[in-house]
């Protein structure tokens, strides 16, 4: 197998002839990084999945399918904040979000439970607000008088009182 090995790329030199040319130098040189002296590809993009959200796409969050390891997208249309509570490679995949109503929290299953787009199911956090109404009601104060104080060895004061408070 044959190999090139080039130690520092000049860059490009569009004015010498190709056989003229240095071993470190290019003619014409496209979608390269030319101002390091290396010579690294610039990377294309390329389509890694759908999807299936119409609008602005503002979060997006990728969960790996636990049987075949392909990558499926959660979007919001919101800013939304993510935190992941179990690690990538487990089948649960659980993670709290806000940003999108009350804070919620769901997991693989629950978030790619029906179609796209994904996430589709979830749970709120937080406890339901009470049915019943709270009463308070207030005592009147009545002022106690002490009956005796005492401090032991210990510095420990006690202080008995003419009833109970």
């Amino acid at each position: 197998m044959a190999a090139v090995k080039i130690v520092k790329f000049l860059g490009e030199a569009p004015k010498i002839s190709s056989e003229l040319l240095p071993d470190d130098a290019a003619q014409i040189a496209f979608k390269v990084k030319l101002y390091t002296g290396d010579l690294n590809p610039y990377r294309l993009p390329y389509l890694a999945g759908n999807v299936d959200r119409v609008g602005e796409i503002k979060t997006l969050h990728a969960l790996r399918e636990p049987g075949t390891g392909t990558l499926k997208y959660l979007t919001w249309a919101t800013d939304v904040d993510i935190i992941t509570a179990s690690a990538s490679y487990d089948n649960e995949q659980r993670f709290y979000y806000t940003g999108d109503g009350v804070p919620k929290v769901s997991n693989y299953d629950l978030a790619t439970a029906t179609g796209v787009p994904y996430p589709n199911n979830y749970y709120e956090l937080g406890l339901e607000l009470p049915e019943t109404v709270l009463t308070t009601s207030a005592a009147s104060f009545s002022q106690k008088s002490s009956v005796s104080r005492a401090r032991d060895a210990g510095n420990y004061a006690t202080v008995i009182t003419s009833a109970a408070h």
